[in-house]
């Protein structure tokens, strides 16, 4: 194996540091992922059996209100609504600025 270019110095890379600060952050996610019982932890965790049981009882303001289909759905239909205004506003911009010149 070839030597590296520039040196006799250590290396700034340090395996076992890089491997002992990997595997504390795969343990947290691994313990956060585990325990996950709120909406939030089971879609940050990919795991609809989580969001589900969340919704079933939820323990939190933020899971009751997420959970609630019309309530949901109303939010939705309002960022959709407002999403499509915006676009609009710009279309307009772009389309008032083009026919001026």
């Amino acid at each position: 194996m070839t030597q590296p270019i520039g040196g006799y110095g250590r290396s700034s890379y340090d395996y076992a540091r890089y491997a002992e600060q990997e595997s504390s952050t795969n343990k947290a996610a691994r313990e956060f992922c585990t325990t996950a019982k709120t909406v939030t932890s089971g879609f940050l965790c990919d795991e609809d059996t989580v969001i589900s049981d969340a919704c079933r009882s939820p323990s939190n303001d933020f899971d009751k209100f997420v959970c609630d289909d019309k309530k949901m759905q109303s939010l939705q239909q309002g960022i959709w609504d407002t999403t499509k205004d915006v676009l609009k506003t710009i279309f307009g911009a772009l389309v008032g600025k083009t026919a001026a010149k």
